[in-house]
């Protein structure tokens, strides 16, 4: 039988090429300017960063001393010891001001330095202290400025005697209330003092590096705090040195550690001498007391084979110091704080130099490529074969592949990409990839691969949480119908009611992420994203939370987490090629909106 042809129903669509490719070009029209806005949101965050820390250390204007001379109308030039002179409407001097930034820049609490205001009446005795500024968390700052006991401290003490007084710190915030001690002392007297590390040298201290040392006595000779070291014969040993008073701002897993140095100048024949210079020789080192947590700091003091790598080497040899040169890569469960050990060890031996003699080398800051930075680029590599593969396509070699990726990255390295380290490195900069170029490696490789191969990698083949929810979607078990909840609320499904939800939970956290980024808040962005999890040899974070629910949405629908509610993997599916869709409206229009709004934020800020 013939076909019955309808003569009134519609021709069919047919589809010119030259709309196929006009839709072409629209879409990739759409992807530049998503990359567009994407790297000008990028740059205005790094702006912002960038200008806030050069307001904090500009002049003072009036609305900063207002606080503290409520009557000021005008502020004098500063003066040789930077002091201004506040006044009054009549210009009767009020008294003077000065601030801590940036002569003290240099010495950090827990993640920066602190900006406070010093007022002093006309016979120099501070009136009054404000904290203007701090790079350390908002929780840790708002401790301080709330600690009235801690700022009577100084309150009626002269300018130039800040640096004898015996601080107490702020409980819950040492490390910050004490660098703002130190920045004060360092401001109104210029020398440097190390609170974190008060406790005076012993000898007991003395014979942890050598224990024939009987007696010590203190030389002065400049500004470096040195004993002499002596036995029971009265013959010289050498020259202790603690570096407390030279470095205490390279931070470990907590904070820094202060160490004990054994110095020896021996003259043509070995017979110690008692003046150091460039060419005086460490004969042993070891820890004196540390802010880190004590199981790392006992791997550190008992890793007989760490301390030999700097015994025997002259200030000199040790103040150039390269730690990626010589392989320098820490204690097997204490990497941070062996490493911080070994850079105070440098900038120590490059400190002393600068006090006994002119300065020879700076200490050499390289890239550090461990072993475990160096598997993360290797697997980040690698991937970008693999994803090309048609191996992939099979069950077993992408189980093995799986299996690799979870091991090193996950359990191994703990290197997973998340909204905190792009928020993080945007307003750090490279600072971080020198001390993690394998995690710079694989960010590399998941924000190029998605614009030029046109797939992401790293959620598709990397990502050990991604492996691990595709692992447990056999496991799926069927929930029982009374179990189950209502099928409607208010007239729409739960089920779309969740996946809404999800969407939205993403969407926040790329907003606190940038709002973080542009305030600098207290927001702990690791506790909203399952990564943190996988750092677990520095200790159980909550963002374990996270990672069970994630794990237990896979009992409702197959990856539901990375589809819907990972905010890492929806910045860099912003990356792949777009289209003009109704989907894509709900992630360009938001970008467009969100980065009008941080370009204006910042204009302002000029």
């Amino acid at each position: 039988m013939l076909p019955i042809i309808n003569p009134n129903a519609p021709a069919p669509r047919t589809v010119l090429r030259s709309s196929v490719r006009r839709r072409g070009w629209g879409d990739a029209w759409l992807h530049t300017l998503r990359i567009a806005l994407l790297c000008g949101l990028i740059g205005g965050l790094q702006q912002i960063s960038t200008l806030r820390s050069q307001s904090e250390t500009q002049g003072l204007g009036l609305s900063h001393v207002v606080g503290q001379f409520p009557s000021a109308r005008e502020m004098g030039i500063a003066s040789e010891d930077g002091l201004r002179n506040v006044r009054d409407a009549s210009e009767n001097s009020l008294g003077w001001v000065a601030t801590t930034s940036p002569e003290a820049d240099r010495i950090i609490g827990y993640s920066g330095p602190n900006n406070v205001l010093i007022a002093v009446d006309e016979k120099r005795r501070i009136t009054g202290l404000e904290l203007l500024s701090s790079g350390d968390t908002q929780e840790h700052a708002d401790l301080v400025r709330r600690d009235e006991d801690f700022w009577q401290q100084f309150v009626g003490q002269a300018w130039e005697e800040l640096a004898g007084l015996e601080m107490d710190g702020v409980s819950g915030a040492t490390l910050t209330s004490l660098a703002i001690a130190e920045a004060l002392a360092l401001r109104t007297t210029g020398k440097r003092l190390s609170l974190r590390f008060p406790d005076p040298i012993t000898l007991d201290d003395a014979r942890l590096v050598c224990p024939k040392c009987t007696q010590l006595q203190r030389v002065e000779r400049g500004s470096l705090q040195q004993w002499e070291m002596y036995d029971a014969s009265q013959q010289l040993l050498g020259t202790l040195v603690r570096t407390g008073p030279l470095v205490d701002s390279v931070e470990g897993y907590q904070g820094p550690t202060e160490l004990v140095m054994w110095l020896s100048s021996p003259d043509a024949d070995g017979v110690p001498g008692n003046m150091l210079t460039a060419n005086s020789l460490l004969e042993k080192v070891k820890i004196r007391s540390s802010y880190d947590n004590e199981p790392y700091v006992g791997y550190v003091r008992q890793e007989y084979g760490f301390w030999p790598l700097f015994a025997g080497r002259s200030l000199k040899s040790l103040g150039g110091i390269d730690l990626e040169a010589e392989k320098i890569e820490g204690v097997s469960g204490a990497t941070m704080t062996s490493l911080a050990v070994a850079e105070t060890i440098g900038l120590a031996a490059t400190r002393i130099q600068n006090l006994v003699g002119p300065q020879k080398k700076a200490l050499a800051r390289g890239w550090n490529w461990s072993v475990t930075e160096l598997a993360t680029a290797v697997v980040a590599v690698l991937s970008l074969v693999w994803c090309r593969s048609h191996w992939r396509g099979r069950k077993w070699p992408r189980r093995l592949w799986q299996l690799g990726c979870f091991v090193i990255l996950g359990i191994g390295t703990g290197n997973l990409l998340s909204i905190a380290l792009f928020a993080g490195w945007t307003t750090a900069g490279v600072g971080p990839m020198l001390f993690a170029p394998g995690l710079a490696v694989l960010l590399a490789v998941a924000l190029v691969s998605p614009v030029l191969l046109r797939q992401n990698v790293y959620c598709d083949h990397l990502c050990p949480h991604g492996a691990l929810q595709q692992w447990a979607r056999p496991l799926r078990v069927r929930i029982p119908h009374f179990c189950r909840p209502l099928p409607t609320l208010w007239g729409t499904s739960i089920s779309r009611l969740a996946v809404r939800a999800l969407k939205l939970s993403r969407g926040l956290v790329i907003l606190a992420a940038i709002f973080w980024t542009v305030t600098e808040t207290s927001i702990a962005l690791t506790w909203l994203e399952p990564f943190d999890t996988y750092a677990w040899k520095v200790g159980v974070s909550a963002s374990i939370v996270i990672w069970l629910l994630s794990l237990l949405l896979v009992l409702w629908r197959p990856m539901s987490y990375c589809q819907l509610a990972c905010p890492t993997g929806h910045v860099l599916g912003m990356l792949k090629s777009a289209r003009r869709t109704r989907h894509s409206l709900w992630i360009d229009v938001p970008l467009l909106a969100v980065t009008m709004v941080v370009w204006t934020y910042l204009i302002s800020m000029r």
